[in-house]
């Protein structure tokens, strides 16, 4: 089973927190970060307020290099045995679709390619994604193709 965690930008540091995600009735969105509670025993930084628009969820994969692929991750795909159509290397985003998480990248103004995450059965085909960024960070590095 995957664990179910979220990450977002806070508003007051601007770093990246990771935990549970909380929308109070005000509309305000928090991360619940416990493991910084636990790490530091210290309540008071648990609830961390972060912009909504930066909030990701976990996907449960990591990639070739072990790193937790989020949600708004730019992602690089590398060449492989198995004919996909990618190039010999691809630059994209992790969205979730239609209730699936997937390697998207726009190609024009109408068209765009959205390919389905590998699940965990299949984690072997992970190994040819790495996060190289996100969206929020480093927007540069997803160059649209004409």
């Amino acid at each position: 089973m995957r664990k179910i965690e979220f990450r977002g930008k806070s508003k007051k540091t601007g770093k990246w927190v990771y935990g549970y995600y909380f929308k109070d009735f005000n509309g305000k969105s928090y991360i619940i970060n416990t493991l910084q509670a636990i790490e530091t025993a210290d309540a008071s930084n648990v609830w961390v307020e972060v912009l909504e628009e930066t909030i990701g969820q976990y996907t449960g994969l990591k990639d070739k290099n072990g790193k937790e692929i989020y949600e708004g991750d730019t992602v690089k795909i590398n060449a492989h045995n198995y004919d996909y159509g990618f190039k010999q290397e691809e630059i994209g985003q992790i969205k979730f679709i239609d209730g699936s998480f997937g390697f998207y990248r726009k190609i024009d103004n109408i068209k765009y390619c959205f390919y389905d995450l590998p699940t965990e059965v299949a984690e072997r085909e992970i190994d040819y994604y790495e996060v190289i960024g996100n969206i929020w960070d480093n927007l540069e590095l997803l160059k649209e193709e004409k």
